[in-house]
């Protein structure tokens, strides 16, 4: 019983640093995104300042 409960937590935790990762990589690949089209867009943000 114990044991179960312990593999249960772990297949959880397993699962919350899967959703961590994949949740951290697409923020990444945003950021790059992001920053790409800044380089594109920098003149049109410097004309608005």
């Amino acid at each position: 019983m114990l044991s179960e409960k312990r593999d249960i937590s772990a297949v959880i935790i397993s699962r919350l640093t899967l959703c961590r990762f994949l949740i951290y990589s697409s923020i990444l690949s945003l950021f790059r995104e992001f920053k790409t089209q800044n380089r594109f867009d920098y003149k049109a943000y410097k004309s608005l300042l």
